[in-house]
This record gives C-alpha cells, structure tokens and sequence, in this order.
C-alpha cells in the first residue's frame, strides 16, 4: 500500500508549524516591546535629571541676580535693570 498524505496530515503539519511560528513571533515581539520600554524609560529618567538640573540652575541664577542687584545698590547706590 502506498503512503498517502491525507487532508488531516497535512492540516495537523501546519498547524504544528503555524504554533511554532506563532510562538518564536511572541517571543520576538515581547523582546522588542521591553526593549521599547526599558528605552522609553531611560529617556524619561534622563528627561527628568535635566529637569530637575534647569529648575537648580535656574534657582541659582536668580539667587545671583537677586545678589548682584544688592551689590550693586550697595556699591553704586542704584540698580540697573
């Protein structure tokens, strides 16, 4: 007797392959998408460290205008704009 590949063979065959290949796209998908995530959050951190350098910065800027504005009075008796 010959051997016959019938209907169902051929179905369960790609069915195991069609699983497989499902399986090994979520794995990659699920990489990618924490890859996207660890890099979105390493992002938002340093957006956040920059943030909170302007806003120190800032604050000492205006503490050294607010001091040579004094100086200024004191030294010259009036303040520039």
């Amino acid at each position: 007797m010959k051997n016959q590949v019938t209907y169902d063979d051929v179905s369960k065959l790609i069915d195991s392959k069609l699983e497989v290949f499902t399986e090994k796209l979520d794995e990659k998908l699920l990489n990618w998408k924490s890859e996207v995530i660890d890099t979105v959050d390493s992002v938002a951190r340093e957006m956040n460290t920059n943030q909170e350098f302007r806003e120190i910065v800032e604050d000492q800027i205006e503490e050294h205008k607010e001091k040579i504005m004094r100086l200024e009075k004191k030294v010259f008796g009036s303040v520039s704009a």
